[in-house]
This record gives structure tokens, C-alpha cells and sequence, in this order.
């Protein structure tokens, strides 16, 4: 299983971050390897809204506060992309491990 996430570094150039994990092979130990390798690329952007997915919701219950009609279709779109991470068998197992390692500091 390969994945690849791409960004533009500040001066410009792309950088391409490859997580490979033979088949079979993903334990604990390679699952949280991978979570701690993330939070040094962008590629982490992939997770974050899953991992915080509560700050993310009280951060957009205080942002709109003054406009209720909007924050329920917002915060129903922030639950359909937290489910959608939780359905995929690795990425949820990403997800769970980067949560464990966020509550452990």
C-alpha cells in the first residue's frame, strides 16, 4: 500500500512525501511511525480535520455564532468529511492513532 501527498515547499518547489507499507506489515508500531512522520509535511492536512474534529466544531460554533442558519449546514458538511475519514479502513486507522498520540501530549 503506497501513499503519496504533494505540496510546494515556501521557495516554490514540489515536495512529494511516499509512506509505503507492505501488505500485511501495518502494526501499531508502523501506524503511529507514520502519524509522527506526518506532523512534519503538509500532508497532515489529510487527517487534521478528523483528528481535531471536536476544536474543529467548536471553533466553527464560535466563528458563527451571529449566522445559526449557516453553522448547521457547516458543521453537517465537517460531520460528512470526519465520517467519510472514519469508513476507510487504513485512513481510520490513521486517524485513531494520530488522536491516541494527540491526547498523550
Amino acid at each position: 500500500h503506497a501513499t503519496r501527498a504533494a505540496s510546494a515547499s515556501p521557495s516554490g518547489s514540489r515536495r512529494t512525501t511516499s509512506i509505503t507499507i507492505p501488505k500485511g506489515q501495518l502494526t501499531e508500531q508502523v501506524l503511529r511511525d507514520v502519524c509522527l512522520g506526518l506532523k512534519s509535511v503538509p500532508a497532515q492536512r489529510l487527517l487534521s480535520r478528523a483528528v481535531y474534529a471536536e476544536e474543529y466544531e467548536h471553533s466553527l460554533t464560535q466563528s458563527m455564532r451571529d449566522a445559526p442558519q449557516q453553522l448547521g449546514p457547516m458543521l453537517a458538511a465537517h460531520k460528512e468529511h470526519v465520517d467519510g475519514q472514519s469508513a476507510s479502513g487504513v485512513l481510520a486507522r490513521l486517524v485513531a492513532c494520530a488522536r491516541a498520540i494527540k491526547a498523550e501530549q
